[in-house]
């Protein structure tokens, strides 16, 4: 059963102060306290505590001590936790230019060729639509998958005045570029996978990504971190669930070639933000996003114990890559 008693901030602050953590201004650290909360400041204090001999593990998980390693003030803890706030954002931001663009694209690309493909399996890849995913637990079609999540997404958008117009003129069909209004990005990363090859290529290469394939696989990718970001959680040393897609040669610029050459899947935070910076600057040119990349990084916390480098995946001398230029 779970004994530990409730804390007041103050207390809090004693208690990460007797297992070694030093501070130097009280008041800030309990306002700290008070602003971002002790357990979700103890993922940001976690790397900095001492490791726990395999033998006196808990669990599969409890890999360190509650006693933290020398020298280590709980400044530093909240200056990581603020700076993974700022990178969130930063993030954040860039995915919603890139998702409002690939809704702009795919209407215009998809209902040149078909106005209600998302609606018709036949205007759509019949293959990809007969490949099976599991859902709540059952295997399914991918097309079924789409049904499903267009069904619940159009439930959802019942109250909007352009719903009801088409609800009583059209009886509720809606073309695909008023229908992508209410299809959010997991709903458009499942409707990418089952559209046809060339419609996934003409989106794709709008991104200056030459392969429709490895777009889709990307667009599951970043909706996963769209979700870790819109639920505020711990990003900068995160690996990541999906891997993205290692892209073949010619598939993109040489902005992105230095992944191929990783020695590890591209799950890393580097590796996210380096295809988001990628594409927004296929995008939108004009926004200097990586160079606000690298302007944040530069308030990472100087620390022995953690960097960019070892934490989250950046490769030596990655200021120097085109990418971020």
């Amino acid at each position: 059963m779970y004994s530990k008693p409730h804390l007041s901030f103050e207390k809090q602050l004693d208690l990460l102060a007797s297992r070694g953590l030093l501070y130097d201004d009280r008041v800030f650290c309990v306002t700290a306290l008070k602003r971002i909360g002790y357990y979700r400041l103890s993922a940001y204090s976690y790397p900095f505590r001492l490791l726990l001999p395999p033998e006196q593990r808990e669990t599969e998980t409890n890999f360190r001590s509650e006693k933290f390693k020398q020298g280590v003030k709980f400044e530093t803890v909240i200056q990581l936790a603020d700076f993974d706030s700022k990178l969130r954002r930063l993030i954040f931001e860039a995915i919603e230019e890139i998702e409002i663009v690939l809704c702009t694209r795919v209407a215009y690309i998809a209902g040149r060729v078909a106005p209600f493909m998302h609606e018709k399996p036949a205007s759509l890849d019949a293959e990809r639509c007969r490949s099976k995913v599991t859902q709540n637990g059952k295997e399914i079609t991918r097309w079924k998958a789409w049904k499903n999540k267009f069904k619940t997404l159009k439930a959802q958008a019942r109250n909007e005045d352009y719903y009801k117009h088409f609800e009583q003129k059209y009886d509720g069909k809606m073309p695909i570029w008023v229908a992508i209004e209410f299809i959010d990005f997991g709903g458009m990363a499942r409707l990418f996978k089952i559209m046809p090859t060339k419609v996934q290529s003409d989106v794709a290469k709008l991104f200056n990504v030459r392969s429709g394939a490895t777009f889709s696989k990307w667009l599951v990718a970043l909706n996963y971190l769209r979700n870790k970001v819109a639920h505020h959680n711990r990003l900068w040393n995160r690996k990541m669930t999906y891997s993205l897609q290692v892209p073949n040669v010619n598939e993109v610029t040489s902005e992105l070639e230095h992944l191929r050459s990783r020695d590890s899947d591209l799950n890393s935070t580097y590796d996210y933000i380096a295809v988001v910076a990628y594409l927004m600057s296929s995008i939108s040119p004009q926004s200097h996003w990586n160079h606000e990349v690298c302007s944040l990084m530069e308030s990472f916390p100087v620390s022995p114990h953690v960097s960019p480098e070892n934490d989250m995946g950046f490769p030596p001398g990655w200021r120097l890559l085109n990418l971020w230029s």
